[in-house]
């Protein structure tokens, strides 16, 4: 008959499965348990000669996976997610941990560093819970010599019969009675006044509290309650005890190995050698993640085998390092003699998977965040900015930016910090949304809003909106935060604007597109420009239209040679019907004279815009500065607006009446340009539709600037009243 069947309780399910998780992670190591808490790490010299590469490992070998390694062989570091991570680089312990040859370690020892207030030569200010590096120090530190502890015996109290401590009790008698040794294990507190036994409470943990005498206790042997007299039978009782005689040899072996002379001595040099080969090891993988993280290289391969150019950049490195580095090439050499054999690497320490660098780089981002609310803490008062943009994967990503001022102590001068606080994946849109999730963020950040200055987003509805945008919902909270929308994507915006409202500027931009798009679509077509024009053409800028100069530059520097080019592309080069009318027509409207008037306006627009638009990004700007950047622009654009009329007679005459052919016809003139005056002579003045048509684009260019600096100045003005008044209220 089967057994019947005995439900287990969720409590019993769930114990079992933490008691097996425990065993599981039993002796397993973490990386900060190698890491110091100052920045210098023990370093281990280098042999002078140079190590020889590591031998190629085909892929067609036996390729053996790092540790959960698997289920991910892409590109990048990692398949997405965070790391657990459960201690912090700030994280006082360490391990030391010694390998029996299988890769598991079969013994650690948690070294954890002891409380600064704690005093080794007293015995009642110890702790209760003494760790291996306390315990190595006290037994280091020793008991006091006979000459001192004679002279401390002067200093004990009377008991509570008024009996005082007798020299007597410092020394036991042999067998004989004509011997006296002295008993180095009886010491004195002046903390708690009271006697102890300096190795039973050093090494008495594992056995029986119950039965142990006074001296092994916390309490100790006080003459405030005890009588001295009862030391004549306490003392021989507990020095022949056999838990005084275990903790005794402990206390003496211990001591004979800190200085050299134990049978464990060569087992713990072993041992801390290896653990200073560990940090270095960690050093060197530490320095090569943030090499490939700081320059945005893939970590990862087509696989994870030492020794083939396709493991990754991060493998690669490290064996660029490791023929000039004896550890790392050591250390290299074991995983690929690993790999060749065929040998599971479950369960053994390498730190060379993608966990082991997501955990290197959390770690440092902990740290460098860590400093970041630091400085901000001791800024007290900063500004936010917040953009988004979608990924690669459609995700949408925001950005949280912190600005603030910090006094430089060496120029005594403020500096003006932005940083970079954290990515956040946020798809809602609307200003309510996004001005919650800011709030929580700095919340989470233990940032008060109350001391936000400032406020910085883009020009977009659900950002700027007065009424139910995030500066709005922001400014509500806080109307300290004055809100200033971005300089450079509001000036981006001008242009655009601008340019958008002439269609002649439309032509033009559309005809430079053309034209880059005709040569760059062919190498050859592309060498014969290269050989008429000293420079190349560009494509126009969609997200920063101010950089469109770089399009237009070569257009109004070097026409005559883009005209050679379009030539020699025509005579040279057997092109579709389609193609050769493109050429023509890209020809003749190059050649006209708008284009030419075009090109030289909008190349001194553009130029003046970009150099503005570069400024204004720079991290250090201020609204002033901005301020007068914008009214400088104005007026310049102003002073291109009314110098106009000349320029345009001038560039027309120019064009019309050369000085090489002064005795061209006069009626020919006039009937190809169609222009002549009341004696019916040809005029050297432009077209009153072309005066018509290019002075508007650049008003409508100049207009918007002026809106754009009137509002930045009112914000100013606004922000420095609102600061006023919160401080006559204060």
């Amino acid at each position: 008959m089967c057994a019947s069947y005995v439900h287990k309780s969720g409590f019993k399910k769930r114990k079992e499965r933490k008691e097996k998780r425990e065993r599981e992670a039993e002796g397993l190591q973490v990386i900060t348990q190698f890491l110091k808490n100052t920045n210098e790490c023990s370093q281990v010299e280098n042999d002078d000669e140079l190590c020889a590469p590591l031998p190629s490992t085909s892929k067609l070998e036996t390729e053996v996976d790092f540790q959960d390694d698997k289920k991910y062989q892409g590109p990048g570091p990692s398949p997405g997610g965070s790391v657990n991570i459960g201690s912090t680089l700030d994280k006082q312990e360490s391990s030391i941990s010694v390998d029996n040859g299988s890769g598991r370690p079969t013994k650690a020892i948690q070294d954890e560093a002891p409380d600064q207030d704690i005093n080794v030569t007293d015995v009642g200010s110890w702790p209760d819970h003494i760790t291996d590096s306390l315990q190595q120090k006290l037994v280091s530190v020793g008991v006091p010599k006979p000459e001192v502890m004679l002279q401390t015996i002067k200093e004990i109290p009377k008991d509570v019969k008024g009996n005082s401590f007798s020299e007597v009790f410092l020394y036991s008698s042999s067998a004989n009675n004509r011997e006296k040794h002295y008993r180095d294990w009886l010491v004195w507190s002046k903390v708690n006044e009271a006697l102890y036994c300096f190795p039973c409470l050093l090494f008495s943990e594992e056995q029986n509290l119950g039965h142990r005498s006074l001296l092994s206790k916390r309490e100790g042997f006080s003459p405030l309650k005890q009588n001295w007299k009862k030391l004549y039978s306490r003392l021989p009782e507990h020095e022949k005890s056999s838990d005084h005689r275990t903790s005794y040899c402990k206390w003496k072996e211990l001591e004979q190995s800190l200085c050299g002379h134990g049978v464990d001595h060569k087992l713990q040099k072993q041992i801390m050698s290896e653990v200073d080969e560990w940090r270095a090891i960690l050093t060197r993988l530490l320095d090569v993640t943030l090499h490939c993280a700081t320059r945005g290289l893939p970590f990862q391969g087509d696989n994870t085998v030492i020794g083939d150019q396709h493991n990754g950049n991060f493998l690669g490195t490290l064996e660029l390092l490791g023929k000039y580095d004896r550890i790392t090439y050591e250390h290299l050499a074991k995983v690929q003699k690993a790999q060749a054999e065929g040998k599971s690497m479950q369960g053994k320490v390498h730190y060379l998977s993608w966990q082991s660098q997501n955990e290197f780089i959390e770690l440092c981002a902990k740290k460098v965040l860590r400093f970041i609310l630091e400085e901000r803490q001791q800024a007290i008062y900063f500004s936010i900015i917040v953009d988004s943009t979608p990924d690669v994967a459609h995700n949408e990503q925001n950005v949280l930016i912190l600005r603030y001022l910090i006094k430089d102590n060496e120029s005594d001068k403020f500096e003006i910090h932005e940083r970079f606080i954290e990515f956040i994946m946020f798809h809602k849109k609307t200003g309510e949304e996004l001005s919650d999730m800011v709030l929580s963020r700095l919340d989470h950040y233990m940032i008060p809003f109350s001391d936000c200055r400032g406020q910085g987003y883009d020009n977009g509805a659900n950002m700027s909106g007065k009424v139910k945008g995030v500066q709005a919902h922001l400014h509500k909270k806080n109307p300290l935060a004055q809100y200033s929308p971005c300089g450079a994507h509001t000036l981006n915006l001008t242009g655009v604007h601008a340019a958008s409202l002439c269609p002649d500027t439309v032509t033009f931009f559309g005809c430079i597109q053309r034209l880059y798009v005709f040569f760059s679509s062919s190498p050859a077509r592309w060498k014969v420009l290269q050989e008429n024009i000293p420079c190349s053409l560009h494509s126009q800028s969609e997200t920063r239209w101010s950089a469109r100069v770089d399009a237009v530059r070569p257009v109004a520097q070097h026409l005559p040679g883009i005209l050679s080019a379009l030539d020699k592309s025509l005579e040279n080069f057997c092109m579709t019907h389609e193609m050769r009318s493109e050429v023509i027509s890209l020809k003749e409207y190059f050649t006209s004279y708008p284009s030419i008037v075009l090109a030289a306006i909008w190349f001194k627009i553009l130029s003046n815009i970009d150099l503005r638009n570069q400024i204004i990004q720079s991290r250090g700007i201020s609204l002033e500065t901005e301020i007068s950047l914008i009214s400088d622009l104005c007026m310049e654009l102003r002073q291109l607006r009314d110098m106009w009329p000349a320029r345009a007679a001038f560039r027309w005459k120019l064009a019309r009446c050369p000085p090489r052919n002064p005795q061209r016809n006069a009626r020919e003139r006039a009937s190809h340009t169609g222009i002549v005056d009341k004696d019916g002579r040809p005029s050297c003045s432009p077209p009153p539709r072309s005066r018509a048509r290019r002075r508007p684009s650049v008003g409508r260019c100049r207009a918007p600037l002026s809106t754009r600096g009137g509002n930045i100045a009112e914000a100013r003005g606004r922000g420095r009243r609102e600061v006023a008044k919160a401080r006559r209220g204060r």
